[in-house]
């Protein structure tokens, strides 16, 4: 807490309208019993005033300094609350920012072998995984990531992905059927070995991302093996 923050009570109108009130009543308490008792000579001196007006001053200056005293331990206390909240709010959103980028990440990941084969013009899979992108979307925790260039990153990602599940099928349909309009078979490969490359390329870049916005950066090997 800064030393500004400490005296934040300061501010408060309300504890400087009772210790003005106070002060006030204080000097008037005081005129008022000397006007009662201005015409006796020993009022001063007498045992009974001099106990009435030391505990009524002893209550005035207890009021007056104990007052802002203990607003200020409170201002502390609850100063001390709300930082605590703020770390454990802070420490929530840095967990659930790396549980949501390693899920992504390694779903992304799984799809390489894949892509790589495709792009050398071999068809072993025809559809790759982005159902966690999905369910994170639209659960909304895609908000735990808070940097726009990641989120862009992933979107482009699992847009290529897209890309290659749709170009992939047909692929897979040209094999089977021959009856792909035109150019067939070898266009649907080109297109579908075009968008493996993209989506690798893609895909490569948004774990670079991923990786810089972890605290320990996961490796391809180590994602493979958790998929």
């Amino acid at each position: 807490m800064t030393k500004a923050g400490s005296w934040r009570f300061l501010k408060d109108v309300r504890v400087w309208m009772l210790v003005g009130l106070i002060a006030g009543i204080a000097p008037a308490a005081w005129y008022g019993v000397y006007q009662i008792f201005k015409n006796e000579k020993t009022w001063l001196t007498s045992s009974y005033m001099i106990q009435l007006m030391g505990g009524w001053l002893a209550t005035v200056m207890g009021v007056v300094i104990g007052l802002p005293i203990a607003a200020w331990l409170a201002d502390r206390a609850s100063a001390a609350e709300r930082r605590k909240q703020r770390q454990q709010e802070e420490r929530l959103a840095a967990d659930m920012r790396a549980r949501t980028l390693t899920v992504v990440g390694r779903e992304l990941a799984s799809s390489l072998p894949g892509l790589q084969e495709m792009a050398s013009g071999t068809l072993t899979r025809f559809h790759y995984n982005v159902g966690r992108w999905n369910a994170l979307t639209s659960s909304g925790d895609l908000k735990w990531i808070r940097t726009l260039s990641v989120i862009d990153d992933l979107a482009e990602a699992y847009e290529a992905l897209e890309v290659v599940n749709v170009l992939a099928s047909s692929w897979l349909t040209s094999l089977g059927t021959h009856r792909i309009p035109g150019e067939g078979p070898h266009l649907a490969r080109q297109l579908a070995v075009e968008a493996a490359n993209d989506a690798t390329a893609a895909i490569e870049k948004a774990l670079q991302t991923v990786d810089a916005e972890l605290p320990q950066p996961v490796s391809a090997m180590e994602r493979q093996s958790k998929v």
